[in-house]
C-alpha cells in the first residue's frame, strides 16, 4: 500500500503514542502538516481498510491504535493539555516516567520552553514534587546556561492535591473535567 505524507504521520503518531482519538491526530496533521486539509476520513478508512490501524471508541469518541496496542487514558488526557498550547508548539515526545509528554513551545519565537505534563494519582504527590525539583536540579548541573527552566503541568484528580504540589520549579495544574483540561495556578 502507499502512504501518504499524512498517512506516514499518522503511524508515526500512533507509533509514538500507541493509540489516538481521530479529533487529536486530524489536529495534528493540521498543525504541522497541512492546514487547509479538510479532514482525515478517507485516509484514516484506507488505513483501517489495509489494516495498517485499528478504529476504536475511546469513551464515545473515535480512537486510533496500532495492531496488538491499547489505548492509554492518561496520554489522551496528556495530548489535550499538549494541544492547549497549540500555537506555539514545535516538538513533542513520549516522556520517560513519570513524565508522560514532554514538548517543547516558543511563545516568542526565539527561544524554546520545555513543558513536562506529570499525571499525579492522589497519594502520590510527593513523588511528583521530588522527581520536578530532581530534574531541575539535574539539568543545571549538566548544564552552563538555562536561558528557560522547564515547567511542570501537574494533571491531577481533585483540587485537595494541589496544596501537597509545591516544587521549586515553575508548575501549574491540570484537572480534566467533561473530557477538557481546566488550568489552574501553581
Amino acid at each position: 500500500m502507499y502512504l501518504n505524507l499524512y498517512q506516514k504521520y499518522i503511524l508515526e503518531l500512533l507509533e509514538e503514542y500507541s493509540g489516538l482519538l481521530k479529533r487529536q491526530l486530524e489536529f495534528m496533521v493540521k498543525r504541522f502538516k497541512e492546514p487547509y486539509l479538510r479532514d482525515i476520513n478517507g485516509y484514516v478508512h484506507q488505513l483501517n481498510r489495509f489494516e495498517k490501524v485499528q478504529c476504536a471508541d475511546y469513551m464515545g469518541e473515535e480512537a486510533l491504535i496500532l495492531p496488538g496496542r491499547k489505548i492509554d487514558g492518561n496520554i489522551i488526557a496528556a495530548f489535550d493539555v499538549m494541544m492547549e498550547f497549540s500555537e506555539c508548539l514545535i516538538h513533542h515526545e513520549l516522556g520517560n516516567p513519570p513524565v508522560l509528554i514532554r514538548f517543547f513551545i516558543s511563545p516568542d519565537g526565539k527561544r524554546e520552553q520545555e513543558l513536562n505534563i506529570v499525571p499525579v494519582p492522589k497519594g502520590r504527590e510527593s513523588t511528583a514534587v521530588h522527581y520536578a525539583e530532581w530534574y531541575v536540579i539535574n539539568l543545571a548541573d549538566n548544564a552552563d546556561k538555562i536561558s528557560y527552566p522547564p515547567s511542570w503541568i501537574f494533571v491531577i484528580q481533585d483540587k485537595q492535591q494541589m496544596s501537597l504540589i509545591k516544587p521549586k520549579a515553575e508548575y501549574s495544574f491540570v484537572i480534566i473535567e467533561n473530557g477538557k483540561p481546566v488550568f489552574y495556578e501553581g
